[in-house]
């Protein structure tokens, strides 16, 4: 019989035995009944156990791995920073030396300098060697050479500085004082600020004759550093004000007279201030004020007169003369009606004398002409 033909083996009364083989020579295929699923076994602590230790070392085995790994990264990473480390270390090395062989030569040419008396380019390389900030023997040598030039050229600034002031040259002097540094700039400090008295003296004097572009130009000329910057910028300030208000004031005066507003003009005049230059200038107006004051009031008079002499046409003609305005006006119209007053009265008269002179001579020819 063949494997396709094997018979189904009869199923035993006996689930858990295994049956029997046949007598017969058939091949005999076992037939087993189905184990139950894992989960429908029962867990024994022994399997639990076992599956605990087994995740347990998986995990610490994965834990080692990580952390032999991070130990190589890390270590990596430290060899590379104190390679670079050294690296820095070795330029910075590098560069402190380059720079302090630069330093060397600079300082040899600042000694270099003082020894020939070029004391402005020491004074120059000196302060720029400092500004690198040298360190040790190089800044001492620097530092010293520095404020020994200072001195040197100070000195000799500081006589030019006198000469020129001697001359008369302040502002010179001044501007020279002004570049003066070390233990001589006291010195210089109180020199300029002896000469900027002297200079706004000046400017004082310039300004009360009237020349005030010349008090502005040196007041002005004063710098920021100066002490006495603060007292010459308020004399500015008070000058530009006080010629403002006179020249206002001036010219208002000066119209008012020409326009014959004479008490206008004087009430402008009496505000010019006590300036020197202004107050000249005052007096010419007052004194034209007068003589228009005593001109017209001469017309007046002598219109008054030509009036009590019945001169009634000429005291019009004089009060012409008057001008328009106030207390002039009112005199002129004053006079002007008096003057043609009497002239209406005369006119009258004559009229009257003349009626008169001609009713007489009727009748001294009627009388005749009847006595013939």
């Amino acid at each position: 019989m063949t494997l396709s033909q094997t018979k189904p083996a009869q199923m035993s009364t006996q689930p858990n035995r295994s049956p029997q083989p046949s007598l017969d020579n058939e091949l005999y295929v076992a037939s087993f009944t189905p184990i139950p699923s894992n989960s429908a076994l029962p867990q024994t602590p022994l399997l639990e156990s076992y599956r605990v230790r087994k995740v347990t070392f998986a995990v610490l085995l994965t834990l080692a791995f990580l952390a032999l790994v991070t130990a190589l990264l890390i270590s990596h990473i430290v060899t590379i920073y104190e390679a670079v480390e050294q690296q820095k270390l070795r330029s910075s090395t590098l560069a402190q030396q380059q720079i302090h062989q630069t330093q060397q030569i600079l300082v040899s040419q600042v000694e270099s300098l003082k020894s020939s008396t070029a004391y402005e380019g020491c004074i120059e390389e000196a302060k720029s060697l400092l500004a690198s900030r040298p360190q040790g023997a190089i800044y001492a040598r620097t530092t010293t050479a520095l404020r020994e030039c200072q001195a040197h050229l100070s000195l000799r600034w500081m006589n030019q500085a006198q000469e020129a002031a001697d001359r008369g040259e302040l502002r010179g002097a001044i501007a020279l004082a002004h570049q003066i540094e070390g233990d001589k700039q006291p010195e210089a400090q109180q020199k300029i600020k002896g000469w900027t008295e002297q200079i706004m003296q000046m400017a004082e004097e310039s300004y009360k004759t009237g020349r005030l572009n010349s008090a502005l130009e040196m007041a002005g000329a004063i710098r920021r550093s100066n002490p006495l910057y603060a007292f010459s910028q308020s004399k500015i300030e008070s000058w530009n004000r006080e010629w403002t208000a006179n020249t206002s004031n001036w010219q208002a005066a000066s119209l008012a007279v020409n326009a014959d507003q004479l008490e206008t003009a004087r009430l402008y005049v009496q505000q010019i201030t006590d300036h020197p230059y202004w107050q000249s200038l005052a007096q010419e107006t007052k004194t034209n004020i007068e003589q228009r004051q005593t001109r017209y009031e001469q017309i007046y008079q002598e219109a008054q007169s030509k009036l009590a002499l019945n001169q009634y046409n000429q005291a019009i003609a004089l009060g012409t003369q008057l001008p328009n305005t106030i207390p002039w006006v009112t005199l002129k119209q004053s006079l002007t009606k008096r003057a043609e007053s009497a002239c209406r009265g005369v006119a009258m008269q004559a009229v009257f004398l003349t009626w008169s002179a001609g009713v007489v001579s009727g009748w001294l020819l009627y009388s005749q002409g009847r006595r013939a």
